[in-house]
């Protein structure tokens, strides 16, 4: 999360644009922030203003439609992240850290990049980088790319890695997942289910479940699918939740409901 101002709307705002996807369109704007469309037009009004002040480039906009921030206003962002954001205590949290961010697809991961942001020495993240290859997910590779470094390989791998560190219960992947919207609609969303089928779930999976399933929305709709687009067809009573739920908050296609159950 960037602090770039004292209006809480602005700073998620701007880290939206930020993360991601480089283009953002309104829909992804209104969808990351839980905001109407003239809201978001009203905060990305204030978002410009915040970067005039601090002598940075205004959000670009595409003709088509897309939303970004210029390369020298992304690269400036970095001295306004907020130290909380990394809340980072031994070299196993660090290592862990810097997969999520390649798991993210997060901008500008060069080795001078992560060693600021994570207050080490660029030769501590070297010798970080030589120990990843064992607790990457499963079936990716690390590359290098003209902005730094980058993960390729596939995204249900990816998946399943965020989803065992937050069942093992990972303070340092939960702390970013916890700063994500929409986890208490999800939350409510999950004690209706149990109602409605009858179904208890003990509270460390429903805690669980509120992790992942609000991860994952965000990332559906930043476009990070699996391959299949099938649409629903015979479904049962858990089906039809999941597809409810991701069809509020991003897309719903038969493997992605799949993939929650």
């Amino acid at each position: 999360m960037f602090n770039i101002s004292k209006k809480r709307q602005i700073n998620r705002l701007v880290s939206l644009l930020a993360t991601g996807k480089k283009y953002k369109t309104v829909a992804d704007l209104e969808m990351g922030m839980s905001l109407s469309r003239r809201s978001v037009f009203y905060w990305l009004k204030q978002l410009n203003i915040t970067l005039q002040h601090l002598k940075l480039d205004n959000v670009q906009r595409l003709t088509s439609g897309g939303y970004f921030l210029t390369q020298a206003t992304l690269d400036e962002l970095s001295h306004y992240e907020q130290a909380a954001a990394e809340p980072v205590v031994n070299a196993m949290a660090r290592r862990q850290l810097i997969i999520w961010y390649l798991v993210q697809e997060e901008p500008h991961l060069s080795l001078v990049h992560l060693a600021e942001r994570l207050k080490v020495s660029k030769n501590t993240i070297i010798k970080d980088f030589k120990r990843l290859p064992p607790m990457l997910p499963t079936n990716t590779v690390i590359i290098n790319t003209s902005h730094g470094k980058a993960l390729r390989g596939l995204e249900k791998g990816k998946r399943r890695w965020v989803y065992q560190q937050l069942v093992q219960r990972n303070q340092a992947i939960i702390h970013q997942v916890q700063q994500l919207p929409h986890l208490e609609d999800i939350r409510r969303q999950l004690h209706d289910l149990q109602t409605t089928t009858g179904n208890v779930y003990s509270e460390d999976a429903v805690q669980t479940l509120i992790w992942y399933i609000g991860w994952l929305v965000q990332r559906l709709a930043a476009g990070k699918r699996v391959v299949a687009e099938t649409k629903l067809t015979l479904i049962d009573p858990l089906d039809q939740w999941c597809d409810a739920v991701l069809t509020t908050y991003a897309i719903s296609t038969l493997a992605e409901v799949k993939g929650v159950k």
